[in-house]
């Protein structure tokens, strides 16, 4: 059995998804459906065109810095997903990173959905 699974059915997996633009959260929003029975998700964006709408979508805007976020997250020990830029998510989690076997696993996914890191 997989990590992912085993932490699934012991209730203690989360993945989170960011994003920053209207494309990515549109991508965020259809991960977040297909895998709805598989693992707990929730959706976060930083995309101000977002702001007052993301709510409607079962999507929390991030106010917060994103490295307070990121930081919050991997202290929960959610999966985290960044939708966009490899650069973001690396800076955002700099500050958070400890140990390889301790850390949440990060994953970057392009808007386009076709590469993951």
């Amino acid at each position: 059995m997989s990590f992912a699974k085993k932490k699934h059915r012991e209730g203690g997996m989360q993945l989170s998804i960011i994003s920053f633009t209207k494309k990515g959260w549109e991508l965020s929003q259809k991960i977040a459906v297909s895998i709805e029975k598989a693992t707990t998700c929730r959706v976060y964006t930083k995309c101000s065109a977002l702001r007052g709408t993301a709510a409607e979508a079962g999507t929390e805007y991030v106010e917060e810095s994103l490295e307070a976020w990121a930081h919050s997250q991997m202290e929960e020990k959610h999966v985290l997903l960044f939708v966009g830029a490899c650069g973001i998510a690396v800076r955002a989690i700099a500050g958070s990173v400890k140990d390889k076997l301790t850390d949440s696993p990060v994953l970057v996914m392009d808007e386009l959905g076709q590469y993951v890191i």
